[in-house]
Formats: C-alpha cells, sequence, structure tokens
C-alpha cells in the first residue's frame, strides 16, 4: 500500500493482503532494511491470516426464504445472488439475517429482487447479497382468485363450526355439572331430613 523512509522512522511500510475472504492490514515500523521491511510484513499478515478461520454463510444460489404464491398456491423460492465468504476470528459471532416477504402476488420475473441476506460479525456488517425469483410467476387468473376466496370462505365456515362445537361441549358438560350438583344438594337434604325425623322420635320416646 505505502512504503518509506526516514532517518528517525527507519523503513516502513504499510500493507494489505486478502486470503479466503479475510483481508488485513499491516504497519512494519523501524525496519533496518528495505528487504526486512517487506519480510516482515508478509510475516506479520501470515500471523493475521493464521488467526482466522473462512466460513461460508452465504452459498451461491442457495434458497434462503420461500415466500408462498398469493391466489395460485405454492411457493416461490429466492436465491442468494452470490456467496458471501467471510473470515472469523475464535470468539467472534457470525450472523446471518433474512429479510424477505412472507407472500407474493404475481406476475413476478425469474431473477427479480425481492429480498436481501446480510452477514455480520459481532454486529459489524461483513457482506450482504440480494434475493432473487428463482423462477418466475404468473398473474393470477379470475378462477384462481375465486378459488382462494371460495377455499377462504370454506376454512372460515370450518373455523366457525369447530368453535361451535367446542362452545356447545363446553355448555354440555357445564349443564351436566349443574345437573349433578342439584342431585347431590337434593340428596344432602334428604339425609338431613332423615336425621331431623330420627332424633325427633328418639326425643318422643325418651319422654314416654
Amino acid at each position: 500500500m505505502k512504503t518509506g523512509h526516514t532517518l528517525g522512522a527507519g523503513y516502513v511500510e504499510v500493507g494489505a493482503g486478502r486470503r479466503k475472504g479475510v483481508q488485513l492490514i499491516s504497519a512494519v515500523l523501524g525496519a533496518p532494511s528495505e528487504a526486512a521491511r517487506d519480510s516482515e510484513s508478509v510475516a506479520l499478515l501470515d500471523f493475521g491470516f493464521g488467526l482466522y478461520r473462512e466460513r461460508h454463510p452465504v452459498r451461491s444460489r442457495q434458497t434462503l426464504a420461500t415466500p408462498s404464491i398469493r391466489y395460485s398456491g405454492g411457493e416461490l423460492a429466492l436465491r442468494a445472488s452470490h456467496p458471501i465468504v467471510v473470515g472469523v476470528r475464535r470468539g467472534e459471532r457470525l450472523r446471518t439475517s433474512v429479510r424477505a416477504p412472507d407472500e407474493v402476488t404475481g406476475p413476478v420475473r425469474k431473477g427479480k429482487r425481492l429480498g436481501r441476506v446480510t452477514v455480520t460479525v459481532d454486529g459489524r456488517p461483513a457482506g450482504a447479497a440480494a434475493l432473487l425469483a428463482a423462477k418466475a410467476v404468473s398473474e393470477a387468473s379470475e378462477f384462481d382468485k375465486l378459488r382462494s376466496h371460495a377455499l377462504l370462505v370454506l376454512a372460515l365456515i370450518a373455523l366457525g363450526g369447530s368453535a361451535i362445537l367446542v362452545a356447545a361441549f363446553a355448555i354440555r358438560r357445564r349443564m351436566r355439572r349443574v345437573h349433578v350438583s342439584e342431585e347431590d344438594m337434593e340428596e344432602d337434604r334428604e339425609q338431613r331430613r332423615i336425621l331431623r325425623e330420627q332424633r325427633r322420635n328418639d326425643r318422643e320416646g325418651s319422654q314416654r
């Protein structure tokens, strides 16, 4: 990147290198000669590259999202436009974040950009790629739209029917519990009445 020399600083060099997705910058000061400056720069970069390992969080044409297709049904695969290769040092946290729609509506041409994937290392951006439609989606026909609406209505009816059945079952169980409780209360009243009669008979017998 930049070399230099002064009597006070000696031979200096700011270098840069990239290897397997890792990009580093080195700085050498006070080298005794140009050859020493160059060799120390290479040694410093080699040392730095040894601290990192190559990671492939996103591969080329990898499917990262599958939004549903409105009306016509099915799913549309969204694939990464290009791979992302990063260098990660031990202890650093690698995170992949995908931003894409949950549903798409035709027409959609193949290769249309519909999202984005971002890779961060310890919260710092390390790479990004667009998400492209893997196939074309034609515009939904009127029949597809009517069928979709009909299916939605049927689903709502089924859901409502299920809710009514659950409510009826709960009411029936509650009524049965109330009925049983009333029977228990009636039985308790009858037992108390019998007990009172026995006590009254016992008193009358003792008085005689």
